[in-house]
């Protein structure tokens, strides 16, 4: 009678740790989200090179130029590379920040750079604070593409341009889904009450099994003199 007492004493400790979990979980603030910009400064060769040009329209060539104004530009260390080259900054944990990248179609164990464009992304708390983060970047990376035709110099009308694809982004507002976050709790609560359980369910077998194993190795009472 005892043991089934102390065993269905840790279920109600369970079944408690289990409600207050659901408790917290559902009274917890939804995800805080934030805003995103994202497009595209595509590098677009002119008609005509001229003579005397140090740059040629080779797409091989447009590439490396955008190649060079983006290590220009990104004299930050670059974030860690990533499986999916369409994973965006939100996707990889970033909250406050911008980025400026070559795409990279190689993937995470290899190099194949082959578009002759530069993504920029922000993320930030504000709309109107990414917009103007966006615009500052689109800003600088043209001014750098400027700066290096000018010192190779490159004549007006044989000029890489610089075009923004879409013409105007739109900054998007992105959260975390509050539904992950109630099956996030949901599991960890069920998990937690059934570890309690089990653990509490063992020691109190190895408290009932512990006496008796004591009275097997005490050796029995002899009499003086036998």
């Amino acid at each position: 009678m005892r043991a089934l007492v102390a065993e269905h004493r840790f279920w109600v400790y369970g079944a408690a740790f289990f409600l207050v979990s659901l408790v917290l979980t559902f009274i917890a603030p939804p995800p805080t989200g934030v805003y995103a910009m994202e497009g595209y400064l595509v590098f677009t060769a002119p008609n005509s090179m001229g003579d005397g040009n140090a740059f040629r329209a080779e797409p091989s060539n447009i590439i490396f130029f955008a190649a060079a104004v983006e290590r220009e530009y990104n004299v930050t260390p670059e974030l860690p590379r990533v499986a999916s080259t369409n994973a965006t900054l939100y996707g990889i944990g970033v909250r406050d920040g911008a980025r400026v990248t070559l795409p990279n179609r190689g993937g995470q164990w290899g190099n194949n750079f082959n578009r002759p464009y530069l993504r920029v992304e922000v993320v930030s708390n504000s709309a109107e604070e990414t917009s103007a983060r966006f615009d500052g970047i689109v800003t600088q990376i043209r001014f750098i593409a400027q700066q290096r035709q000018d010192a190779a110099g490159v004549p007006l009308a044989s000029r890489f341009t610089l075009e923004l694809s879409p013409p105007r982004p739109v900054e998007e507002y992105v959260s975390g889904r509050y539904s992950r976050q109630i099956i996030a709790g949901v599991l960890l609560g069920a998990l937690g009450a059934s570890a309690l359980i089990t653990a509490g369910n063992r020691r109190e077998v190895a408290t009932r099994r512990r006496p008796l194993a004591e009275s097997r190795m005490t050796p029995p009472a002899t009499g003086i003199g036998q």
